[in-house]
């Protein structure tokens, strides 16, 4: 917790996921999300629930990456230039899907542990699911406007493109939940 309390914002990083990106509607809607995913996607692991709890409880922009790396040619005699990229199909499986009440853990007495105190978070468990479903929208929304997560996250440089360009990111921050961004315009 003092970790996170000292931190100006948290990141979570979720891997580009094949069987969620291919999960069907019926299986989205009824929030059967695939085993094999479960162990990678962060809300469905009790620690990583813990960690966005206290960055709530904190009141911290909370930002998130949902996809795959890649390298990519830089000009010629330059080295490689790794970019990202978002996979927003896979994202908006992920917002209807998830519940974090389906969380595992190792350790059985962590997770009762976790609840306990997610339980306490404002509407309870529903509560707590709708902040992680707002930071899954947040990242799906900023697919195709990445530097409204830098600048959530307190980059000033960041922060002065989406100023430049308001217009532009207003609405997309709006709809993200980007609350940093939009108290700053």
């Amino acid at each position: 917790e003092v970790v996170i309390e000292q931190c100006p914002s948290f990141m979570v990083i979720c891997p580009s996921l094949e069987e969620v990106r291919r999960m069907g509607y019926l299986d989205v809607f009824s929030r059967r999300f695939p085993a094999a995913a479960k162990a990678q996607v962060p809300f469905f692991r009790i620690w990583c629930l813990y960690e966005i709890y206290y960055a709530a409880m904190f009141d911290k922009p909370i930002g998130m990456k949902g996809g795959s790396c890649q390298l990519e040619e830089g000009p010629e005699g330059q080295q490689q230039i790794m970019s990202f990229k978002s996979h927003e199909h896979m994202l908006f499986n992920m917002v209807q899907a998830i519940d974090v009440d389906q969380a595992e853990a190792t350790v059985p007495s962590d997770r009762n542990m976790i609840f306990d105190k997610i339980l306490s978070y404002e509407e309870g468990i529903a509560g707590f699911n709708g902040r992680v479903r707002g930071v899954i929208i947040g990242a799906r929304m900023a697919c195709h406007h990445p530097v409204l997560v830098c600048a959530s996250c307190g980059d000033a440089a960041a922060m002065a493109v989406v100023r430049e360009q308001s217009e532009e990111y207003f609405a997309v921050a709006a709809a993200g939940g980007f609350l940093a961004v939009l108290k700053d315009l």
